[in-house]
């Protein structure tokens, strides 16, 4: 069982990159534009999220708040 329900962690990121080596994995999530961040020991972990991208500051649609 996963410690974290809210992560991604770095063997799940592997397998979903098809890499087998952290320094490939992270050119890859750089290449794909998803957020990471760098645990103890440099793990990789990330949200559920990322990968679906988030809005971005200079996105062309307008944000509408309700």
């Amino acid at each position: 069982m996963k410690e974290n329900p809210h992560l991604v962690v770095e063997e799940e990121l592997m397998q979903w990159a098809n890499c087998t080596q952290r320094g490939r994995l992270i050119k890859w999530l750089d290449s794909n534009h998803i957020d990471y961040y760098v645990g103890i020991g440099g793990r990789i972990c990330t949200t559920p999220d990322a990968p679906n991208g988030r809005p971005r500051a200079n996105d062309d649609k307008p944000v509408r708040f309700l």
